[in-house]
């Protein structure tokens, strides 16, 4: 795997904290193949070798998410090896049955300096934002948002499992009669086209845990680093799926976010 691709996941959740979260447009998003399934794998994709193919996972993981509501979670921890956390960001998306966006809301944390809060609400083509500073100031921002249908953030997220090594698989639980894998392994970065920054971020790591189908209950992405002055920094990243959930109701700001935009469009 190019380590630049995986630093880049790791930016996009930084920014997801801060911007409303790896979402942009889609009118007509991709449809979904299903996956099939070799006798000699225990899920699409993957065996008991581990991941063989992260695009046939991914797709079986898409087509589980297909045609219901999903909620899709997401926490990312920056902090020392010493145990001592940094920031944090943390956040859900909700997506209708079509896959479209309905709402998002970003929860950043940097220890000593507050919170910050971020919802988004989406509608038809209308996007609304509220952020509520660590001194409790509320702004409306009128800036646009990423807001990609659902297949394409999943299929974001399968980019950096393509190149994988030293994987592990095991049964972990059975749930309401469904086996769940879980897969852990590493990333291998090509020495080629490992930038001089990249060469201090070496230890890339990852967990899976998935069903026979394919669905993805949870994907969890290590980075080791090292900061200026030769400083050990982890960052974890967690998404966890969820299908079939209540979509949330228009939230009670929409109106007033509604006033500040067509106030700031009035000639």
């Amino acid at each position: 795997m190019d380590s630049r691709a995986s630093l880049i996941l790791v930016v996009v959740l930084i920014l997801a904290g801060c911007s409303g979260g790896p979402l942009q447009g889609s009118a007509n998003p991709p449809s979904v193949t299903p996956a099939q399934v070799p006798n000699s794998y225990i899920a699409p994709g993957v065996s008991e070798r581990g991941i063989e193919n992260a695009s046939t996972l991914f797709r079986a993981h898409q087509q589980a998410l297909n045609g219901t509501p999903v909620r899709m979670q997401f926490q990312s921890n920056h902090s020392y090896t010493n145990g001592s956390v940094k920031r944090q960001y943390t956040g859900s998306n909700w997506f209708s049955h079509s896959g479209e966006p309905q709402s998002a809301t970003r929860t950043q944390r940097i220890f000593g300096k507050g919170t910050r809060q971020h919802t988004v609400w989406f509608h038809e083509s209308q996007q609304l934002s509220r952020v509520t500073f660590p001194n409790g100031t509320v702004r409306y921002p009128n800036r646009r948002i990423d807001s990609r249908h659902l297949s394409q953030q999943v299929s974001e997220l399968g980019r950096p499992f393509s190149n994988s090594s030293s994987q592990q698989v095991a049964s972990v639980e059975t749930e309401n009669d469904t086996t769940m894998y879980r897969i852990t392994g590493s990333f291998i970065p090509a020495d080629n086209d490992v930038s001089e920054a990249a060469q201090h971020t070496p230890n890339q790591s990852f967990a899976l845990t998935i069903t026979k189908a394919g669905f993805i209950r949870n994907i969890t992405i290590q980075t080791e680093r090292t900061e200026r002055y030769d400083r050990p920094f982890i960052m974890n990243i967690t998404y966890r799926f969820e299908t079939g959930v209540e979509l949330p109701s228009k939230p009670d700001w929409v109106a007033m976010a509604n006033k500040h935009r067509m106030n700031r469009t009035t000639p």
